[in-house]
């Protein structure tokens, strides 16, 4: 059996105003999680992140709002989902 390397979904964000340091949040660091990862804004300026877990071979799906993390598994009889996410909001 092949082991997936460990390693962290964490983003990177520069709070306003942008000549402030970046911040590091891990946003998710159970398993292997944080392959095949797409970064979508919504119109409120809040991080939704798709990504692959790779210890359970699902899609997650995370989105930070009023400060807060909401992380997702996204349900698929499949067998192994979510590789090469892609998000994108409509406004």
């Amino acid at each position: 059996m092949r082991v997936a390397p460990a390693i962290a979904l964490s983003l990177f964000a520069a709070p306003a105003p942008a000549a402030t340091p970046f911040v590091q949040e891990t946003v998710d660091a159970n398993g292997s999680v944080g392959y095949y990862t797409s970064l979508a804004l919504d119109p409120q300026g809040n991080p939704h992140i798709s990504y692959y877990d790779a210890t359970n071979l699902d899609l997650k799906y995370a989105s930070k709002s009023g400060g807060v993390w909401t992380i997702e598994t996204v349900p698929d009889p499949s067998a192994n989902v979510g590789q090469y996410t892609s998000l994108v909001f409509d406004v």
